[in-house]
């Protein structure tokens, strides 16, 4: 089993195009020229002519993490908005595949250690059966009876393996961040806790 979570990160800060717009004044004469510009946005928020506040500046900047969970994780994660996703599929991925290992992959949940050595037994079991049934069903069923990945997806668990980008703004950041890791309306899921703090480490060693 893998960690329950681990996260990559890359930063992208945002570039800015700026569009004047093309006019006459009262008396006929142009007031404002066209012009595209590409800016620094900490050097925008510099300009005393166009002054934003530090919740606009965050709005401006983006992170972007690649996330190794479960699923029952990563259906948190696309919960929020606005985000953008690029997530593994399910559909497309066939899991019995050379480039998966040949195997289904499974996250253990966080405090799987405290757990009785029955109830570990019958986690394992549980995910060894639904293996096999997967198995089966993509690749050693009857040839006419094979079931595609979009298919056979149908017996697979939250605790399955999978990965997904996400990509938001700082504000949104701070806003998940609060929620997941801080528990700002609630105790958040000890899993998706563990994934943000670590995100939460990331972002805070890249000055957020």
């Amino acid at each position: 089993f893998p960690d329950p979570g681990d996260v990559d990160q890359g930063h992208f800060r945002g570039a800015v195009h700026e569009i004047g717009a093309q006019g006459t004044g009262g008396d006929g004469d142009i007031f404002h020229l066209i012009r595209a510009e590409i800016v620094d946005i900490d050097k925008l928020a510099e300009d005393r002519e166009l002054p934003l506040t530090d919740e606009e500046i965050m709005e401006h900047k983006f992170m972007t993490f690649r996330i190794t969970t479960d699923r029952g994780v990563s259906h948190e994660i696309v919960r929020h908005r606005p985000c953008s996703f690029a997530q593994e599929s399910t559909r497309y991925c066939l899991y019995t595949k050379a480039q998966f290992g040949n195997e289904l992959t499974f996250i253990r949940p966080v405090g799987y250690g405290d757990w009785t050595k029955e109830n570990r037994y019958v986690f394992e079991k549980f995910l060894k059966d639904t293996e096999r049934a997967y198995r089966f069903l993509v690749s050693e069923g009857s040839g006419e009876d094979l079931l595609t990945a979009q298919q056979a997806r149908a017996v697979l668990p939250n605790a399955l393996k999978t990965e997904i980008v996400v990509t938001a703004n700082m504000r949104e950041w701070k806003h998940i961040f609060d929620l997941r890791v801080h528990g700002a309306t609630g105790s958040p899921h000890p899993d998706i806790k563990l994934v943000m703090s670590k995100a939460l480490a990331l972002a805070v060693k890249d000055r957020l």
